[in-house]
């Protein structure tokens, strides 16, 4: 019997079906990748949410932003009876030991776009090879438009938020324009960063051309930029 040996043109033929078919499929697996991104990003943040809940519980329903030093323009993270960011992080990266000047988290708490970013920042301390390619949460920033005063500190409470579910408290976010190595997102957000055109720090609209978004209620939910170009979306205290 004969082998039957495929000629020039039909091996032409199967190849060009599989690069059709390729093509085809190309587009799916990538609109899958990034559905598989947004869904894990949505669910790091809901833990995130989860974290500030049992925060509060803990802190009289008080959540801390920033620290405005006293007669300047200066503000900060650090840690006072309205503003235990310590603690915040141990319970947020599950590990009571860390010290208190750890200000970023394991890659897989924040949106796994964060990796691809070409300028991403990467922890490196010496001594403490533990925090050895964290990031900073500042991937998910906080609302600071409209904040309450305790002291010097800027902090929200959750029990006088009106109407939570349509009220910003993070979102995720991008520093594009940073140097390399440079970029923490921006821990600290307000409408101006919700313009997609931005090159410097901004909401970071991976998912769709969409950012996710935790609501002042901690549900999590993704967002357009006209969306979240709306003032009354970042006042959590006003109806």
């Amino acid at each position: 019997m004969k082998r039957k040996i495929f000629t020039l043109i039909e091996l032409l033929i199967v190849i060009a079906i599989i690069a059709i078919l390729a093509a085809m499929l190309l587009p799916a697996l990538n609109k899958a990748r990034e559905r598989a991104k947004a869904t894990e990003c949505t669910n790091n943040l809901k833990t995130v949410g989860m974290v500030i809940a049992l925060y509060c519980d803990e802190f009289n329903g008080t959540f801390p932003v920033y620290y405005s030093s006293g007669g300047t323009t200066s503000y900060y993270w650090g840690g006072n009876t309205n503003g235990l960011w310590t603690e915040f992080y141990k319970m947020i990266t599950r590990d009571n030991s860390i010290p208190g000047w750890v200000n970023y988290v394991p890659p897989g708490v924040v949106c796994p776009t964060v990796k691809t970013f070409p300028n991403v920042f990467q922890a490196k301390v010496s001594g403490w090879p533990k925090f050895d390619g964290w990031v900073s949460l500042g991937f998910y920033g906080i609302n600071t438009k409209q904040t309450i005063s305790s002291g010097n500190w800027k902090v929200h409470r959750f029990f006088k938020a009106v109407s939570g579910a349509g009220k910003i408290l993070m979102a995720e976010t991008n520093q594009p324009n940073a140097a390399p190595s440079k970029n923490k997102g921006s821990w600290c957000i307000y409408p101006d960063l919700a313009d997609p055109s931005r090159v410097s720090s901004r909401i970071n609209y991976s998912h769709n051309n969409r950012a996710n978004v935790l609501f002042f209620d901690l549900h999590v939910n993704s967002a357009a930029p006209q969306t979240l170009l709306e003032d009354s979306c970042w006042k959590p205290y006003e109806n």
